[in-house]
């Protein structure tokens, strides 16, 4: 069964274009929760190493169908993606980090996840359209969120919630942010980095390249402080207080199942009624240029 929630989906592009699947006012304010209540946070923002263990397991259960390594938590990008969520509004920060946005009425981590990496659905050879080494889809479906979840070079990232619901356009909604390092999405006029880096259900196993910048740069504002629970978790890759270990290896069971293919990932096939039918899922992605060095 296809994902029941209806769809607000955006895409924007850095180079200054926005592609936008329908018209939304971006801004919001926040709106308190009550614990206890059916506003009671989903998200384990009081319990921020089960949150991150619960990331980290969706992003690389994902990973594995798709056939690449899987990620490590990062702190800076966590604190990157808690500054976004502060602002409740939905729309890219711009920084240099490669960046998911989700918003839901309901729903938790996984769901949010699954949400970007189902576009695979949309990621078919019949129905992408190259425009030089940049895809796009004939049905205009949206599949960048997918191909940052999906894209090779990308070893770290670090996802935050906002402390309460945002008064979305869709109705009050959590607000989920992913940064990830080294940001996916790059398009480069000498050659098709998607092809190099999209991992695909079924296809080769793809292993990150060796000179991949892997020191994630610091998160530059002073408004955000790591909370202890996360500064003293050594789980998922990270270093007290820090970013993860700049090393990366290819465990046996990430290789893609052989029986996988490119239309139907296995979330989709097994998936069955939602209790949270009536949610309104808001995602936004977005495409970067490299820089003049890595063009």
């Amino acid at each position: 069964m296809l994902n029941p929630f209806p769809l607000l989906l955006i895409s924007t592009l850095l180079s200054g274009t926005a592609v936008l699947s329908t018209v939304i006012n971006p801004r919001a304010s926040a709106q308190g929760s009550k614990p206890g209540s059916s506003n009671s946070d989903p998200y384990s923002n009081n319990d921020l190493p089960r949150f991150k263990k619960e990331i980290l397991e969706a992003h690389n259960a994902r990973r594995r169908e798709f056939g690449v390594t899987p990620l490590s938590w990062d702190n800076e990008l966590w604190k990157m993606a808690k500054s976004v969520t502060k602002t409740c509004v939905f729309k890219h920060s711009g920084g240099g980090y490669g960046e998911n946005l989700y918003g839901s009425s309901a729903g938790n981590p996984k769901a949010g996840v699954d949400a970007f990496a189902d576009e695979v659905k949309n990621y078919r050879d019949d129905n992408l359209i190259w425009e030089g080494n940049s895809p796009k889809t004939k049905d205009g479906s949206v599949i960048g969120h997918y191909t940052q979840v999906a894209w090779r070079d990308t070893i770290k990232v670090g996802c935050a919630t906002s402390d309460q619901r945002c008064n979305f356009p869709g109705g009050p909604m959590w607000f989920m942010v992913c940064e990830y390092w080294p940001p996916g999405n790059v398009v480069s006029r000498q050659e098709n980095l998607y092809l190099k880096n999209v991992g695909r259900p079924g296809q080769p196993f793809k292993e990150p390249s060796k000179d991949a910048n892997t020191k994630v740069p610091p998160y530059k504002g002073k408004d955000i402080k790591l909370p202890e629970s996360l500064a003293n978790d050594r789980s998922g890759g990270s270093t007290p207080g820090g970013n993860t270990p700049n090393s990366h290896h290819k465990p046996e069971e990430h290789k893609p199942p052989r029986n996988s293919t490119s239309s139907l990932p296995p979330s989709l096939q097994s998936q069955g009624p939602s209790q949270t039918a009536k949610a309104a899922i808001i995602s936004v992605t977005s495409k970067r240029q490299p820089t003049p060095s890595s063009a």
